[in-house]
This record gives C-alpha cells, sequence and structure tokens, in this order.
C-alpha cells in the first residue's frame, strides 16, 4: 500500500506478542497442533509493531493520534488519497492527517 499520508509504527511488547497470540488462538477456538494455531512463543519472537496516525483538524486546530487499524478500516485509498474525518472535538471541521494539513495550510 503506497500511502499519501505518514503513519507512525511503534513495536510492541514482547509480553503483548504473547497476549496477542493466545487471544487470536482462544477467539479462533484453536488447541496446539490445530491447523492456523499460533505459537505465542515463537510470535512472541518476530517484529510486531501497532501503527498510528496523527490528525488535525483543518479549521479548530485539534489535534489526535488514532490507531491505524481504526484508519484502515474506516479509508480506502482506492478512492482518495487520504482519510477525512469529522473532527471529534468541533464536529464540522475536517480531521486530515497532520502532513497533510501541514501541506493543505501552506
Amino acid at each position: 500500500m503506497d500511502l499519501k499520508f505518514k503513519t507512525t509504527k511503534k513495536t510492541i511488547s514482547y509480553e503483548e506478542k504473547i497476549n496477542r497470540a493466545k487471544d487470536y488462538n482462544d477467539f479462533n477456538n484453536l488447541k496446539k497442533g490445530d491447523i492456523g494455531y499460533i505459537e505465542p512463543a515463537e510470535f512472541a519472537k518476530q517484529d510486531v509493531y501497532d501503527e498510528y496516525v496523527d490528525f488535525k483538524c483543518l479549521d479548530c486546530g485539534y489535534e489526535e493520534t488514532i490507531e491505524g487499524d481504526i484508519v484502515f478500516e474506516l479509508f480506502d485509498e482506492e478512492f482518495d488519497d487520504y482519510p477525512i474525518f469529522d473532527c471529534p472535538k468541533c464536529n464540522v471541521g475536517r480531521f486530515v492527517p497532520k502532513d497533510i494539513f501541514e501541506k493543505i495550510k501552506k
């Protein structure tokens, strides 16, 4: 995916990796030996990160960091260059990635 806006990646901790693998297995009702089962200790050896996007309102200037999972669930890069949301503070402004805000405001 060739994004037109910046994301920030944060490596998750060893403990969080273990918990995510266990949660995945539990959610899918997978036991050791099942196809698709994730071995928590092996998963924890991998580089795993969470992704975030910094947003800023074009009208009121409110800023917030939003988890990438949420942004990409609501945004389709096939149709738009960047996500545009309603500002959660003023409810009238356009909430865009902060680097896009900087380009628009120049």
